[in-house]
């Protein structure tokens, strides 16, 4: 079967919609996620992976601050 999207029947094309009413806002970042957000930012560190295996900063494969303090919390 071929969707016919020119068919006058349709909203976009003339038609009654099938809704009348706005869809209302779903915010999913809160102040909590646009503060981690903002620190990762203002650190300058999204992520701490220069290409080389190090753990002593600069160098390290384990993401910026933030990152790991996600990680960390999502472990426990």
């Amino acid at each position: 079967m071929i969707l016919d999207l020119s068919r006058p029947e349709l909203a976009g094309n003339g038609g009654n919609p099938l809704r009348n009413k706005p869809w209302l806002d779903n915010f999913t970042i809160g102040a909590e996620e646009r503060q981690a957000a903002l620190r990762a930012l203002d650190s300058g560190y999204l992520s701490l992976f220069e290409g080389s295996y190090s753990t002593n900063h600069p160098f390290s494969f384990y993401g910026g601050p933030e990152v790991q303090g996600l990680e960390y919390e999502w472990s426990q």
